[in-house]
Order: structure tokens, then sequence, then C-alpha cells
């Protein structure tokens, strides 16, 4: 752990909430930054004190139409995570946080959001507290009755009602002698669950008195006990932003047996458009590029310009590249690209010049493709 820790500096003036808090740049942009601090974290392995050097998030990413949460988290392992939340025209939900997370911020993002400030950054850090989330992080679990059976719901009336097995045939009496004793009677069935009990031993052989039968064989196994209630379903995953022009959904399953309805068909996409204008500006991420932005750029006019050679090949004149998470898509459907491009050749005489523009998918592995 380091010395001092993080955030002590806000502690020793007990300004305790300054840890991980989050807030705006000083010259805002589409990320924002969070102070150092720590938090504990109750393990499987007993209570963990998590640090946090403080930093920056990853860029936050606006809807293409309307507004949700994104909300800044910090997880169990000390890293900045993002969540999003459903799209709404208005008062859109809060996203689900899973287990190993805990919420710093929410920021309301809407579709004309070009930077964030702090009038629309909310604080949603709880009282940081070491809160056991796993059962098997419990101690004692194999104390003896620390799972008695009235603990789970319906047990004592399934047993109640499960019949009893039913009892092995008595034992053949023993063979002529002065008089063998009778074989000893197979031993019932257990209660419950159990499968039915083993049937009687043969009587004893003849003799002065005859031997004792043998035990009857045990009861088959009970049948299982019936299967536990489903979980509660999964929190649904934030939507996507709309596709260029949606497929129309796929067909409902009819049910069992041919009786159930056919599902009903999904709603097709809506046809949405974007513009995206060229600055000359840094993005967040990764370096060696300029920036595309929804926005028109407000500066003067830049000019660049490049030597080529019929012998080189094509040469690049600049290269651009959207804020992360801008589209939020992974696969855009067929549709018209129109890009607006002005240049000139200063030597038309010697020879034919092309515009070449490409469009390539950079991900978070740094592959260009």
């Amino acid at each position: 752990m380091n010395v001092p820790t993080y955030g002590d500096e806000y502690k020793r003036i007990l300004e305790h909430f300054n840890t991980l808090r989050v807030t705006a740049h000083d010259i805002p942009n589409l990320s924002v930054k969070i102070s150092a601090g720590g938090f504990w974290y109750y393990s499987s392995d007993g209570m963990v004190y998590v640090e946090y050097t403080g930093g920056n998030s990853p860029g936050i990413s606006r809807p293409v139409r309307d507004a949700y949460w994104a909300v800044v988290t910090i997880s169990i392992e000390g890293n900045i995570e993002l969540f999003y939340g459903e799209t709404a025209s208005s008062s859109p939900p809060l996203p689900s946080i899973p287990n190993g997370y805990i919420p710093l911020a929410a920021i309301y993002m809407q579709y004309n959001t070009t930077v964030i400030t702090d009038n629309i950054i909310f604080d949603l850090r709880p009282v940081f507290g070491a809160d056991i989330v796993d059962h098997n992080a419990l101690n004692n679990r194999d104390a003896d009755d620390c799972h008695p059976i009235s603990a789970i719901t319906g047990l004592i009336e399934a047993l109640d009602s499960s019949t009893s097995g039913t009892s092995g045939s008595s034992g053949s009496s023993g063979s002529s002698g002065t008089s063998g004793t009778s074989g000893t009677s197979g031993t019932s069935g257990s209660s419950g669950t159990s499968g039915s009990s083993g049937t009687s031993g043969s009587s004893g052989t003849s003799g002065s008195s005859g031997t004792s039968g043998t035990d009857g064989t045990s009861g088959t196994s009970g049948t299982s006990g019936t299967s536990g209630a489903d979980g509660l379903p999964g929190t649904s995953g934030t939507s996507g932003s709309s596709g260029r022009s949606g497929t129309s959904g796929s067909s409902g399953t009819s049910g069992t047996s041919g009786s159930g309805t056919s599902g009903t068909s999904g709603t097709s996409g809506a046809y949405i458009g974007v513009t995206y204008y060229l600055h000359e500006e840094d993005p967040p991420s990764p370096v060696g590029y300029d920036t595309l932005l929804r926005d028109p750029i407000e500066d003067d006019e830049s000019i660049f310009t490049v030597s080529v050679d019929a012998s080189a090949g094509e040469q690049l004149i600049r290269a651009f590249i959207t804020n992360p998470n801008d589209p939020l898509l992974t696969l855009f459907e067929a549709g018209i690209w129109i890009f607006s491009t002005w240049a000139s050749v200063s030597d038309p005489e010697s020879g034919s010049s092309t515009i070449v523009v490409r469009v390539y998918k950079y991900d978070i592995h740094d592959n260009e493709t």
C-alpha cells in the first residue's frame, strides 16, 4: 500500500468526501477526472483495501437521440469503468451496476452534449463499507444447525407428504427340526423420500433351532427432490445506438405442440443519418490522429499538403478518428456514404491524381481494420 495512502491529504483536513470525487476537467471535454482515494472490500479471503491513484475516465459517449445516464464506477480491482442506461426522451432510468463495482457519479448525457461540465455530474458515492456480497464469503457455513430444514421454504411439507417405503416381506419358516425359529423380518424401508425397504431375510435352517434368516437388502434410493425455483432474471444490457436502417425483427417462435400462437414480428429499425466534421485537434486516444466530431468546425480553414510521386503509390494526407464509443456500433448496415472533400493539384500537367478516402475500424486493442 502507498505511504501515505492515496487521498490522505483530504482526510487530514476532514474532507473525506473529496476522495474518489468525480468532477469536470478544467478545460471540459467528453471525459471526467476522479480524485485519489481508496475503500475496504470484503472478499472471500477477508477484508481487502483497494487504492486508486486518481486519474481520468474513458471517453464518455453521448446518445444519437434523446438522453441517457452514464454511470462512472470503480471496480474492486481499482479500475474505472462506465455503465450506460437506456435512452429515453425524459427521465431515463439508471443502469444496473453488477457486483464488484461501486458507483461514483451519474452523468446526464444528451444527444447535443458537446462537453461535460459539473452541472450535469451527480454524486452517487455510497458511504464506503465492506458489505458481504457472496454467500461463500460467510463464516461457519458448515456449523451444526446453520441451515435448518425450516429455513428452506416448503421442505417440511414436502417431506411430510412423501410416502413411506413398503415393508419387506416376512422370511419363510425354517425347515423341520426340533423346531427352527422363524427368520427375522426384513428391515422396514426408510421413511420420507427413500425408496422401498428391502425384502425380509430367509428363515433359519433346520437343527436344534434354525438360525435366523439374513437381513433383507436395503431399499432402493428415494426419488430426487424437486428442483429449486428459478433464479431472478438477469438485468437487461444497455441499448445499442440505432443503425442507419434497422432490419426487421425475427418472427416469434411457435408455441409448443403447434398450439401456441406465433410471436409478433419485430419492428423495423429507424433510418438515421449522421454527419461528421474534420477538426484539427487531438482526440482522447490514440495519438497520430485528428478528430471527427458531430459539431461543425468553428476555427479558420486548415490546408494540408503532401508531395506525391507516381512511383511512391498512395500518400496519406491526414487521418481523422471519432471519440471512443462513437458511434456505438459493431456493424454498419448498407447505405449511402457521402464524403465532401475540397482538394487541388499544384501541377496538373504532371499526370492524373486521385483522392482516395478509406474508412477503418479502430478497436480497444489498437487494431485498425
